[in-house]
C-alpha cells in the first residue's frame, strides 16, 4: 500500500459524481485522490499527514468557465459606476477618482444604463466636465460599450469624418461629431493600446495578476478558463502564467482561450500544456450584447423598434474560421447572445460538421450514460468527445424557438452560459424584449431538459466572479436581495445539483479534463474546497453567504489574503 501525502476526515464530501452521493473521507497521493469513501478504510493507508476537517461540506473546486482574467484585475482598479444613478453622480464619481489617480487615462467600470435616471450614458461633452485635459473613458458593464470625452477620442482618432466598418459601431451628434459612444471591436482596435499601459510590460502584468488573484481562491475558485480580451496579445500572455507558475505563485491552473488569429496564437492547440496551464479553445463572435441592444434578433428590441441588434460575424464568416480552427486542433467558442446570432452560429456548426463527416444518425434517441445523471451531457456530445475539437457557444442567452433546440440537440456543443446574468434582467425583460420573448432568456431548465450541457462562468469583468452567488441564482432566479418575489421567469430553476455541476463536473468537459477535475473521486485532480455549511440543506437565497474556509490544490492548501475590492473575503 502507498504512503499517502494527505488523509481527509470527519467530512461532508459531496463527490458531485451523482445527486447526493457523499463520503466522509479521502486519501490523497501526488496531487490525486487515491481513495474516496469512508474514514475506517481511509485510516489504513500510512499517510504523512492526517487533516481533520471538522465534519464541513467538502465540494470539489469551482471552474470559472468564461473570464477575462486579466482584464478583471484591471477592472478592480477602476472607478466603481455600478450605483451611479444619474449623469451628475458619475461626472462626480469621476472627478473624485480623478484626485487620487495618477494614471494617464481615468476609466471607470460597471456602468449600468438601466440604473441612469436619464435613460442613457452621459456624451463626450458630460465626460469634459471630470476633464478636458486627461483622456477619460467608461466601460458599461456589460464592456461591449465604451464612452469616451473629447481628448480620450481625438487620441483614438475617433473625430468628425471617421467611418466605422459597420454601421452603429460608433454614434454621432446630428452634426457630425462623434458623440463619444463606441460600441463592439471599435475598443479593441483604437483604444486598448492606449488605456491598458499597464499591461504592456512583464512586470506591470505580474503585478496585476499577484495583486488580484487571489480573489479568486477566496470565491472558490481552483480552476478559470480565461478569454483574452486585449488586442496586441492573442494568448492573454501565456508566459505570464507560465513565469508565475515557475515561482509558485499562481494559485489557480489556467485555460487561455483565444480571440486573436489562429497564425498568431502561438501554440494555440487546444490541449497544449499541463494540467496547471493548457490552451482552450479559439473564440470568435456573432453578435453584440442584449443590455447594448446589440444582440442580433429575429425581431426587434421591443423598446427601440427598428433596431434588430448586430451581427458581428456571418454565419459563412464564422464557418471558415471555424473550419480552419477545426483542422488545426482547436475547439471553438463562439459568442452568441441573441435569438438570431444563436441561428447563426448553430448554422455554422452544422456546415463545418457536415463537411468534416459527422453524422448523428441514431444517436439522439440513445439517451443519457448509465452512469450520469439525465441531461449531464447531450447523446451527440457524448458520442463526439474523445480526441475531436469540442464547440462552445458562448452566452446562449436567448433561444425563442422549439427548432433551435431541436438542432442543438443534434450537435456536438456545450452551452457556456452565465447564470448571474439574470439579476441584471428582472426589470427590465419585458420592456426590451417583451413578455413573450424573456420566457426564452437564460432557458437553463429547458436546455438541460432537452439534454444539452451547460456550464457556469462569470464572464467577469462583465459580473463578478462569484460561482456561490451564481448557483444561488441559478436555483432561486432572484437577486441576492431576494427579487422579484416570485423569481425571474421561474420555471427555468435549476436543482442545487445540477447548479453546482454548472461550476464542477460540467466545467471540467469544456477542456477535456472530465477524467482530471470536476468531481471527487479516485484518479482526479485533489483541487477541493471547504465550506462553512452545506448548500444542499440550507435556505436557497443563503447559498451566497456561504463562506470558502479552506481551498486545496492538488492536495496542497492555498493560503490566501483577498485585495480589498472584496465585499466578502475569507
Amino acid at each position: 500500500m502507498i504512503r499517502a501525502d494527505k488523509t481527509f476526515v470527519n467530512a461532508n464530501i459531496y463527490t458531485m459524481e451523482k445527486p447526493g452521493e457523499r463520503a466522509e473521507a479521502a486519501v490523497v497521493y501526488r496531487g490525486e485522490f487515491v481513495f474516496v469513501g469512508d474514514a475506517e478504510e481511509a485510516l489504513k493507508y500510512p499517510t504523512r499527514e492526517t487533516v481533520d476537517l471538522g465534519g464541513k461540506t467538502v465540494l470539489p473546486g469551482f471552474t470559472d468557465t468564461h473570464i477575462h482574467l486579466i482584464s478583471d484585475c484591471q477592472r478592480k482598479d477602476r472607478a466603481e459606476l455600478g450605483g451611479a444613478q444619474s449623469i451628475a453622480e458619475i461626472v462626480q464619481i469621476m472627478k473624485d477618482y480623478a484626485e487620487k489617480s495618477d494614471g494617464e487615462w481615468l476609466t471607470g467600470a460597471n456602468l449600468h444604463i438601466e440604473n441612469i435616471a436619464e435613460g442613457r450614458f452621459p456624451n463626450r461633452y458630460e465626460l469634459d466636465e471630470i476633464s478636458k485635459e486627461r483622456p477619460v473613458i467608461l466601460f458599461s458593464y456589460c464592456l461591449h460599450i465604451q464612452i469616451v470625452n473629447s481628448e480620450g477620442l481625438r487620441r483614438g482618432g475617433i473625430v468628425r469624418g471617421f467611418k466605422p466598418e459597420i454601421e452603429g459601431l460608433v454614434e454621432f451628434f446630428d452634426d457630425g461629431e462623434p458623440n463619444g459612444i463606441i460600441r463592439e471591436d471599435m475598443y479593441a482596435r483604437y483604444f486598448s493600446d492606449l488605456v491598458e499601459r499597464n499591461v504592456t510590460t512583464t512586470k506591470g502584468r505580474q503585478a496585476l495578476l499577484r495583486k488580484y488573484m487571489h480573489d479568486y481562491t477566496a470565491r472558490g475558485i481552483t480552476s478559470v478558463q480565461a478569454f483574452s480580451a486585449l488586442a496586441d496579445n492573442p494568448l492573454e500572455y501565456v508566459d505570464e502564467y507560465f513565469e508565475l507558475d515557475r515561482v509558485g505563485e499562481l494559485p489557480l491552473r489556467v485555460t487561455i482561450n483565444s480571440s486573436g488569429p489562429l497564425d498568431e496564437a502561438y501554440r494555440a492547440v487546444s490541449g497544449f500544456g499541463n494540467d496547471k496551464i493548457r490552451i482552450g479553445a479559439k473564440k470568435l463572435f456573432s453578435d453584440g450584447s442584449l443590455n447594448a441592444r446589440a444582440a442580433a434578433l429575429f425581431e426587434p428590441y421591443s423598446d427601440d423598434p427598428g433596431n434588430v441588434g448586430l451581427v458581428v460575424n456571418t454565419q459563412e464568416e464564422i464557418f471558415k474560421v471555424a473550419k480552419e480552427a477545426y483542422y488545426f486542433g482547436c475547439d471553438v467558442a463562439i459568442h452568441a447572445i441573441g435569438d438570431r446570432g444563436i441561428d447563426i452560429v448553430i448554422g455554422a456548426i452544422e456546415k463545418v460538421l457536415e463537411e468534416t463527416g459527422y453524422s448523428d444518425e441514431g444517436v439522439a434517441s440513445s439517451g443519457p450514460l448509465d452512469d450520469e445523471p439525465d441531461g449531464f451531457r447531450s447523446a451527440a456530445a457524448r458520442k463526439y468527445s474523445g480526441q475531436y475539437p469540442r464547440f462552445r457557444i458562448i452566452h446562449t442567452q436567448l433561444v425563442t424557438r422549439r427548432e433551435q433546440i431541436e438542432r442543438l440537440k443534434r450537435l456536438p456543443v456545450i452551452l457556456d452560459m452565465q447564470p448571474i446574468f439574470v439579476r441584471n434582467w428582472y426589470t427590465i425583460a419585458d420592456e426590451r424584449i417583451g413578455p413573450e420573448r424573456k420566457k426564452g432568456l437564460f432557458a437553463f431548465r429547458t436546455l438541460i431538459d432537452n439534454g444539452l450541457l451547460l456550464t457556469g462562468g462569470s464572464d467577469a469583468p462583465v459580473e463578478t466572479a462569484d460561482p456561490l452567488l451564481g448557483i444561488q441564482i441559478a436555483v432561486t432566479r432572484k437577486t441576492a436581495a431576494g427579487e422579484p418575489p416570485e423569481g425571474f421567469v421561474p420555471e427555468e430553476a435549476l436543482s442545487v445539483f445540477e447548479a453546482a455541476s454548472l461550476y464542477t463536473r460540467n466545467a471540467a468537459y469544456c477542456t477535456h479534463e472530465e477524467d482530471r477535475k470536476g468531481t471527487i473521486k479516485i484518479g482526479r485532480l485533489a483541487d477541493f474546497i471547504v465550506l462553512d455549511r452545506d448548500i444542499f440543506e440550507v435556505d436557497p437565497l443563503e447559498i451566497a453567504a456561504t463562506q470558502v474556509v479552506q481551498v486545496y490544490l492538488g492536495g496542497e492548501r492555498i493560503r490566501y489574503i483577498p485585495s480589498a475590492t472584496e465585499s466578502n473575503p475569507q
